[in-house]
This record gives C-alpha cells, sequence and structure tokens, in this order.
C-alpha cells in the first residue's frame, strides 16, 4: 500500500464494530507495542525513594497525553524511527484517529517493508477502521513474507468474516489453512476454534424472514 487507502462506502469509513479486535490487539499486536514502548519509556526508578514504600512496587502514573508528546518528540529529533511510528499510529488508532493512524502506519511499511509483524498490525488497523481492500493487501503480504506463519491467514479469515459483505466460505479456507501452517500455535488454535464455532451456528434458511 502506498499513498491513501482506497475508499470504502460511507458505512466502511466508519470504524469498524463487532470484530473480535481486543483479542487481536492483545495477542498480534500488544506484544509488539508493549515491546516497542520500553524503547520509548525511561527505566528505573525516579530517584525519590521516599514515593515507593518498602517491599512493593509502586504503580506508575501516566499523564494522558504525555506518551503521544514524547513519541512525537522523538520523531521529531529521528524522523526515520520507525519503532516511534508504529507506537505513535497504534496510540493513534486506539484512540480513534484512524486517518492518522493509517498514514504512520503506511510510512513504517514503507521503510520496513519486509517486517511481517507490522504489517499485520497495519492490516488489522485497516480492517478495524474497514479498510478491507488495503487490509486484504497487508496480510497477503504478511503471508507472502512467511507462509507457514498461520496469523496472516488467521487475519485474513477475520477480514472474510466480518466485511459487509460475509464470505464465510473463504473465511472457513483461511481459517483452515491458518491451523494446518502451524498446529499447536495460538493462532491456528483460534483459527480452529472460529471454525468450530461457525460449524455450529445453523445455516440461514432461504426463507427465513429478515
Amino acid at each position: 500500500m502506498s499513498g491513501r487507502p482506497g475508499r470504502q462506502s460511507s458505512s466502511g469509513r466508519r470504524r469498524r464494530r463487532g470484530i473480535a479486535l481486543p483479542l487481536i490487539t492483545a495477542i498480534g499486536i500488544g506484544t509488539l507495542i508493549l515491546g516497542l514502548l520500553f524503547a520509548v519509556l525511561p527505566t528505573g526508578g525516579s530517584g525519590d525513594d521516599s514515593t515507593q514504600s518498602s517491599g512493593a512496587n509502586t504503580a506508575v502514573q501516566v499523564t494522558p497525553g504525555a506518551e503521544e508528546a514524547e513519541i512525537r518528540a522523538r520523531l521529531d529529533k529521528n524522523p526515520n524511527d520507525v519503532d516511534a511510528m508504529v507506537i505513535l499510529a497504534d496510540l493513534l488508532a486506539n484512540s480513534g484517529r484512524g486517518t492518522e493512524s493509517i498514514q504512520w502506519y503506511d510510512k513504517a511499511v514503507q521503510a520496513r517493508p519486509d517486517d511481517l509483524s507490522l504489517r499485520v498490525a497495519f492490516g488489522t488497523v485497516l480492517m478495524q477502521y474497514a479498510y478491507n481492500l488495503d487490509a486484504k493487501l497487508q496480510f497477503q503480504k504478511a503471508h507472502e513474507l512467511n507462509p507457514k506463519d498461520p496469523q496472516p491467514l488467521y487475519m485474513l479469515g477475520q477480514l472474510f468474516e466480518h466485511q459487509d459483505q460475509p464470505d464465510l466460505a473463504q473465511a472457513r479456507e483461511m481459517y483452515k489453512q491458518a491451523e494446518a501452517a502451524d498446529p499447536g500455535s495460538v493462532y491456528a488454535g483460534l483459527a480452529k476454534n472460529r471454525l468450530n464455532e461457525l460449524d455450529a451456528t445453523p445455516a440461514a434458511s432461504p426463507d427465513a424472514t429478515p
């Protein structure tokens, strides 16, 4: 993907609802972002021992917007810092600023095109904001980078299952491929669960009342 994502319908431009993104984010993106945050946030204590109780960990007080300001300052200092781009993109996505988030993810992917995890993260945000064609491209690119990684295949299954006009046949196929790619892995397990749930869902009757 380069430039702006493809145009969607009016419903497509709204942030996607109903997709199991918290689980996806926690497993697929959360690990990446949490790891990157250690590169931004200072390590160690504040130097003021009076604020810490003996033998107990003191909760870190976070000022809303402070992380974003710090990351933007980091990018001002080094505009080519891809890790900072990804952190900022994720923060923007999670605060409802999808357009700006996508722009930062696009820039990060152009700088690091062979990063499978980055492409999956980008595709997930694109899907979250209903840019489905662009999301599909990112997941497919991620799959090409490592055909034995089940995560891009699972995400393609999610995409086909939750798009405006679901394609359950394609979703099932992606889940089957994800399960076969690396049996025993987390995403293979998720794919198997989705297949079981789809199998347990009765098919809609052709003459059922809408």
